[in-house]
């Protein structure tokens, strides 16, 4: 049965800090999790800055470990425009979505 209480759009800080308290994960045993080194998750907790494809598998992580559907599953959330789009209106390697980079383009 899926949590009442979980957020829909929670920052990276938010939900790292969760799944360390909720099963008492180390920075050491975070980072074996996400496939990264200590100093990483540091610099995530601290800055909230993170990539794209990490941002991903910690939702899927946390949305999983509270049994629940991620609202955003197949989407990124566009840092100019703030839209979550589908992953097929970001070009690879953009960070930022097609709209966007056409009205940038167009000034």
């Amino acid at each position: 049965m899926a949590s009442k209480s979980v957020p829909e759009n929670p920052s990276v800080v938010e939900m790292l800090q969760w799944i360390a308290s909720r099963y008492q994960l180390s920075l050491a045993t975070l980072s074996r999790m996400f496939e990264t080194d200590p100093s990483t998750i540091r610099h995530w907790l601290e800055s909230g800055k993170i990539s794209p494809k990490k941002l991903a598998k910690i939702r899927t992580s946390f949305y999983f470990l509270n049994n629940a559907k991620d609202p955003h599953a197949n989407e990124r959330k566009c840092p100019r425009c703030g839209a979550w789009r589908a992953l097929p209106d970001f070009r690879d390697g953009r960070a930022v979505c097609r709209s966007c980079e056409t009205a940038a383009a167009r000034r």
